[in-house]
């Protein structure tokens, strides 16, 4: 998404400026490429936004550098409960087998098949 915004911001004034042409076509002509990549930017900003308004890169920035945080955080916090998980499920084994209950397959084991 802030790639987009760039672009939008970048090519703003091209648009302006063929919006203010005289003979759009000739200015079309000339700057095809700095419009097409604006119309871009604009329609994708457009189908993002909810209130209207384009949200400035800083913005953008700040809340990716939050949700990439939160990830690792939440990331941190699966790895330690699946290495609980493995614990318990070792746990279980070992009190089916003491008990003599018909032992249950590894579930790493069948990852591998």
């Amino acid at each position: 998404m802030s790639k987009h915004i760039r672009t939008y911001q970048a090519l703003r004034l091209v648009y302006v400026e063929y919006k203010k042409s005289r003979n759009k076509g000739e200015f079309e002509k000339k700057h095809r490429r700095e419009l097409t990549l604006y119309n871009a930017a604009h329609k994708h900003l457009s189908n993002v936004q909810t209130d209207g308004k384009l949200p400035t890169l800083d913005k953008v920035n700040t809340e990716l550098a939050e949700l990439t945080n939160r990830k690792n955080t939440l990331y941190e916090k699966y790895k330690k409960e699946k290495k609980v998980l493995a614990e318990i499920d070792i746990i279980k084994r070992n009190v089916d087998t003491i008990l003599g209950n018909v032992p249950v397959p590894n579930r790493e084991h069948n990852k591998e098949i």
